[in-house]
This record gives C-alpha cells, sequence and structure tokens, in this order.
C-alpha cells in the first residue's frame, strides 16, 4: 500500500465492540462481490490507485503497540479501522432476518 491509495474492503474482522451484536457467532464479515468490483472498476475507469483487502475493525485507535500492528499485518490485515466491521454486520443481519420472515 501507497500513500493515498483507495483501501477497497474485502473483509473485515470484527473486534470493534459493536458489529458482534449483529453477527454473533461471526468473527469476520465480507463485503458484497459485486459492491467490491464495482469499486474496482471504478477506480480503474478513473485511473485511482486502490488496494483490496481485509482491514480489522478495532474499539480503540491509537493505543495499538508495534507488536500489535505487526500481529495485524502478518495477518493479512492492511488496514485498521473503528467502523467497516459494523459498517458490513448491519445489512448483512437485516438479510439474514428477512429471509427468517
Amino acid at each position: 500500500m501507497n500513500y493515498g491509495d483507495i483501501l477497497i474492503v474485502r473483509e473485515a474482522e470484527m473486534q470493534d465492540g459493536t458489529a458482534h451484536w449483529y453477527l454473533p457467532n461471526e468473527k469476520t464479515v465480507t463485503s458484497s462481490e459485486s459492491l467490491v468490483s464495482a469499486a474496482v472498476d471504478y477506480c480503474e475507469k478513473k485511473g485511482y490507485s486502490y488496494v483490496v483487502g481485509r482491514v480489522l475493525s478495532t474499539s480503540a485507535m491509537l493505543l495499538e503497540t508495534s507488536e500489535m500492528v505487526n500481529d495485524w499485518a502478518s495477518n493479512g490485515h492492511i488496514g485498521v479501522d473503528m467502523e467497516t466491521g459494523t459498517t458490513l454486520a448491519v445489512p448483512k443481519n437485516s438479510i439474514k432476518r428477512l429471509s427468517v420472515y
């Protein structure tokens, strides 16, 4: 990854303290493949630099140690944030709930 790259999230590890309420038995949540493809196509058409990968959603930013960051990277995370896990988990939960009715 380089400074200025657009990060297109394919998967988020849910450690943010909220996402697990929507998907209690899951550790990760994936993005819609059609939306990932659309984002990639858009970046390609515009000539934007981008990276597709997985992030770790955490409940506390700027408290991480170098050891934690190295561990996240060694587990395949290319970014860390506080909201992607929940942003992806809410619609997945809604789809599951709607299919029950």
